[in-house]
């Protein structure tokens, strides 16, 4: 119990002081560290092999606003306070803002692609001005704001660097392509069955159902709270927090904070199941991960290939890029074993050692950034564009791993 205690506090912390982290995937992408640290001597990057979430989206399910319709009927029969009446404008505002535009990518999404590929440009223009590599080959999924990040991330590519040469890839079109940006396929009906195994493996975890009744919640939205059920109270309090998550990142400019309508509490018991969920593609010490070799391992396997090919004298490619989903790259980073991805702790630690919103959000990325020098081809890890390490192999220097020893080190965990 004091373990639940602490994390409880630690999340409270967390979101008193900023409510929009309790989005968790859906928080806008905001590096806190795009710091180049210095090569060992003689050491130029040449190759970089670039793995991205779409960015910023709008809400991609119109059944989702059937909150609103459940609020006008609530207004309708009197029993919404000024707070409320207050939330349905809101969500009323969202949903006009959202017409038209389910699943796209937003303006903010657009952008925080071309600032990645602009910093990227920025950081490491060796790669970028070999005349003898002027190639880049861009994989995507056949979603449309997948395939529009990938067009932003090379639109500001071409306006640096504009004889760079792509080649576009796209899973719509290419089955073959598919490996490259979501790995093994698994049947929808396979992927349910394994995601609700390990949800209701959560289900039973002491911290994971937080008691939480959303009292200021409904104390500030209904005249009478006692005029509503606690099961439609709970309803209203998880969907309107659904909206909320996408709309702060859709329109931040007119769309309210969540500390107006719930408190740091309700936060934290909103966000804490989507926290959880990311567990199905990390390796645990009490459980195994059903998605992480399929999905992680085998795009992994595609760019350690590529990597291989790039590596060639005769290569003329400068950069390789692939844009999904984050359920296809949270398992990519894991098999990859980043400290970040937690691996090694047991699964009821995951909330307190696991902030989705900083690791999984739009855009999130993952860049190896490759160099050349008197001694073996060397590669440096970047997790959203902070470099980073790997759990249980040493790097030569700093955080510049040999790509020989990280390789058997990959082999190692994908068996």
């Amino acid at each position: 119990m004091r373990i639940l205690f602490i994390l409880l506090q630690l999340a409270l912390g967390v979101f008193e002081k900023n409510p929009e982290l309790s989005a968790g995937n859906l928080y806008a992408y905001s590096p806190l560290d795009t710091l180049v640290s210095k090569a060992p001597a003689g050491y130029k990057p040449f190759y970089i092999s670039h793995m991205a979430r779409h960015g910023s989206r709008y809400l991609s399910k119109e059944r989702e606003f059937y909150v609103v319709d459940t609020l006008a009927a609530w207004a309708d029969a009197g029993l919404l306070a000024p707070d409320g009446l207050e939330l349905l404008e809101d969500l009323r505002m969202f949903r006009s803002i959202t017409e038209g535009r389910l699943g796209a990518l937003t303006a903010l999404g657009a952008a925080e692609h071309r600032q990645i590929s602009s910093r990227m440009l920025r950081h490491y223009p060796e790669v970028f001005s070999d005349r003898n590599r002027r190639h880049v080959d861009a994989y995507s999924t056949e979603s449309k704001r997948v395939m529009a990040s990938r067009s932003s991330f090379i639109s500001e590519m071409w306006r640096r660097v504009p004889e760079m040469e792509v080649s576009l890839y796209d899973a719509k079109t290419n089955p073959e392509v598919w490996v490259n940006v979501r790995g093994e396929k698994m049947s929808y009906s396979q992927q349910k069955k394994l995601r609700r195994a390990f949800d209701r493996r959560c289900e039973k975890l002491p911290g994971y159902n937080t008691g939480c009744t959303y009292t200021a919640f409904a104390s500030r939205i209904l005249k009478d709270p006692s005029s509503v059920s606690q099961k439609r109270i709970d309803w209203m309090a998880e969907n309107s927090f659904k909206l909320f998550k996408t709309g702060r990142t859709t329109n931040p400019d007119t769309m309210p904070s969540m500390g107006k309508y719930f408190s740091a509490e309700e936060l934290y018991a909103l966000w804490l199941p989507g926290c959880y969920r990311w567990g199905r593609y990390i390796d645990f010490k009490d459980c195994k991960s059903s998605f992480l070799k399929p999905y992680g391992g085998e795009i992994l396997k595609c760019l350690i290939g590529d990597a291989d090919e790039a590596l060639g004298e005769d290569s003329h490619t400068a950069a390789t890029i692939r844009f999904s989903h984050d359920t296809y790259l949270m398992p990519f980073m894991s098999a990859i074993g980043f400290e970040e991805t937690v691996p090694g702790i047991s699964l009821a630690e995951l909330p307190e050692r696991f902030p989705d919103y900083r690791i999984i959000c739009p855009g999130c990325n993952v860049q190896f950034i490759f160099y050349r020098g008197d001694g073996p081809v060397l590669v440096k890890l970047l997790l959203n564009e902070k470099e980073s390490r790997v759990v249980g192999l040493e790097p030569v220097q700093g955080c510049y791993y040999s790509w020989d020893a990280l390789k058997e080190y990959f082999k190692r965990r994908l068996r």
